[in-house]
């Protein structure tokens, strides 16, 4: 499995990534410039395989692991600016929401306000896939002109009825997709149609 890390600047996610997979990547990395994503391995302990492991003696043990991506962070306006390339290879999404105050680091949106910064990047994530859709449309639209494909016939409708949802500030994961639309619609990597993991980063005295 492979989980793709996003949030705002400065709500944490690096550090998330850094103790999820064991990396000491500098937290601060992405305010130098650097663009390309983080990577990195976490292992699953399993203490049924490691009882197996000790009784069998196997030449190898091998674990599950789940890759984690750690990209730089987004904020309100950033759909058409950052790449979200990697994103769509990925399984599902986990957003870390800062709920944490902090003087020292103040919010780009000015107050701390987590169902607003939810809302804003599954919009951001929703006009992403509101370009793709649209490009896609158009696209079958003109091949079943010049040509009846019984594909993309079978595709258009499907495709249209994402980018309804979308115009309607609906993500993907929400509509109601019968298991054949969504392999009709696999190869596009919808970002909005992977399943969400919200993390909330807030304040030692916050925690349950």
């Amino acid at each position: 499995m492979k989980i793709g890390m996003l949030g705002y600047p400065k709500v944490g996610k690096t550090t998330l990534f850094n103790i999820l997979t064991g990396a000491h990547v500098a937290v601060d990395r992405f305010a130098t410039g650097k663009s390309e994503p983080n990577v990195g391995v976490a292992k699953v302990p399993e203490p049924r395989l490691d009882r197996l492991s000790v009784l069998f003696k196997p030449k190898r043990t091998t674990f599950a692991h789940v890759d984690f991506l750690d990209i730089q962070g987004l904020q309100k306006g950033d759909a058409s600016s950052v790449d979200l390339k990697e994103m769509r290879n990925v399984d599902a999404i986990a957003h870390v929401v800062r709920a944490f105050r902090d003087e020292a680091i103040p919010h780009s949106e000015g107050p701390i306000e987590p169902r607003r910064d939810i809302a804003t990047l599954e919009t951001e994530l929703m006009l992403a896939d509101l370009e793709v859709a649209q490009r896609r449309l158009e696209r079958l639209e003109l091949n079943i002109k010049k040509a009846k494909n019984k594909e993309d016939e079978l595709e258009l409708p499907v495709v249209r009825r994402c980018l309804e949802g979308l115009e309607r500030e609906n993500p993907i994961r929400e509509l109601d997709l019968s298991e054949e639309d969504l392999r009709k619609i696999r190869g596009f990597a919808f970002l909005t149609a992977k399943p969400m993991l919200l993390i909330v980063n807030c304040d030692e005295t916050d925690a349950p």
